[in-house]
């Protein structure tokens, strides 16, 4: 039987939390460890905007273009404009960026050589552990200036996302802070069904994946267990969500000793028992017939 991997349960900040820090110490952290680093606020500053508007009008304006943080930065900023908006998707993507980000607002260094020090341990997996750090690291490192993303940030914009009605956040919310949410889980399914959005159905995947107080009716044969878990999760990604080598799911999963080059592919090739293809595949034929 293949060995079973725990993927980062609220994105990469709980895995570098669980490491390095608690919540407890990050004020301490900030104002002993990080004395020049202030906490950023939700809105970025004037101050940002103009230091970031001034690299783009200096000599160097294509190599900053180029970069990748740059290039994640712009995407960020168009995010978090449309969030403030009041836009339920964008707030549910400013959510994601805001858990991506996290530890490596706290300290890039000590993020990518934590990463390190497990790939070490990780023989094959190695090369890849270190290239999927680097990428997060890249991409965060303009988030908010460069400044610690509070720590609340993520589930602030979560939970504005699911009171604005977007469906994704609505299953995240009831997945990660179930005291937040007073959503029904069979509604939940229904309407992420009905919306047909392939990210909603990815995020059932983690909402099915324990066994339910109540009948879930013709959802409880692909429920209350891993393997229907990841028959969600493959045919949301058939559908269309975000599966490949550098989404989250992927990336966090990586980060952790298991990479693929998509989200199927690590499920058959890491998470998978050996003998539960046919039950895997059944699980998934199911599923399509039932949301069709």
């Amino acid at each position: 039987m293949k060995k079973y991997l725990t993927p980062v349960a609220v994105g990469i900040s709980i895995l570098f939390a669980a490491i390095y820090f608690s919540a407890f110490h990050l004020k301490k952290i900030n104002n002993e460890t990080h004395p020049d680093k202030k906490s950023a606020d939700l809105e970025i500053s004037p101050d940002i905007q103009n230091t970031e508007k001034n690299k783009f009008d200096s000599g160097n304006a294509n190599q900053i273009k180029a970069s990748r943080s740059t290039e994640y930065y712009l995407k960020f900023e168009s995010i978090k404009h449309k969030a403030t908006e009041g836009d339920p998707k964008a707030q549910f993507e400013l959510s994601k960026i805001y858990g991506r980000c996290f530890p490596v607002s706290v300290s890039s260094t000590k993020f990518l050589s934590g990463i390190k020090a497990m790939a070490a341990q990780a023989g094959n997996a190695a090369s890849a552990m270190n290239a999927t750090a680097k990428r997060i690291a890249d991409d965060c490192a303009l988030i908010e200036g460069g400044s610690i993303i509070p720590l609340e940030a993520q589930i602030e914009w979560l939970k504005a996302a699911a009171a604005s009605g977007d469906i994704s956040a609505k299953i995240k919310l009831r997945n990660i802070y179930p005291a937040e949410s007073k959503e029904n889980i069979s509604e939940l399914i229904n309407e992420s069904i009905k919306s047909k959005d392939p990210e909603a159905i990815f995020e059932l995947r983690e909402l099915l994946s324990q066994p339910q107080e109540s009948d879930l009716g013709e959802f409880e044969p692909v429920s209350g267990d891993a393997i229907s878990a990841y028959a969600w999760g493959i045919v949301a990604c058939q559908m269309g969500a975000e599966c490949g080598a550098e989404s989250a799911i992927v990336g966090g999963y990586c980060l952790n000793g298991a990479c693929g080059s998509n989200y199927e592919q690590l499920v058959r090739n890491y998470l998978l028992p050996n003998d539960a293809t046919n039950k895997l595949n059944k699980k998934i034929d199911y599923i399509n017939r039932i949301i069709r």
